[in-house]
């Protein structure tokens, strides 16, 4: 089964109807919805985090909810996970979160990004959707 990591850039416009991306992340979940979905802690916490400051308190609540609730597993960062992740951050000028994601990624063997974020271009094995 094709597994599919949520990055916080698609799962914002997703929950947000005032994303420019909200219309393409709902049909994209529609078309993943029964594949094995997977984000972070890191993630959910940049999510709602992004999500109450610049969108609502009520927004932030439902993706809080909605990721707690839903079919989405949620991978919590170990000490593996982390070290992979400075590892890759001496590398690679993006964040420290999405620094985690490829970490993550790499030890799960996930090839599919759902994500907005143009950061994530520069790694060419990892298959971008939607792709933009």
């Amino acid at each position: 089964m094709d597994k599919y990591f949520l990055d916080t850039s698609f799962l914002l416009a997703f929950f947000d109807s005032g994303d420019k991306h909200h219309d393409s992340a709902r049909e994209k979940m529609k078309e993943i919805k029964n594949k094995e979905l997977i984000t972070s802690d890191q993630i959910f916490s940049e999510t709602v985090n992004t999500a109450f400051s610049k969108v609502d308190y009520k927004t932030a609540k439902d993706c809080s909810k909605y990721l707690r609730k839903s079919q989405i597993q949620i991978i919590y960062l170990n000490e593996p996970g982390f070290l992979k992740t400075c590892e890759i951050f001496k590398e690679k000028q993006i964040s420290f979160t999405d620094c985690s994601i490829i970490a993550t990624m790499k030890i799960l063997n996930i090839d599919k990004l759902a994500t907005f974020d143009k950061d994530f271009q520069q790694f060419k094995e990892i298959e971008k959707v939607p792709a933009k």
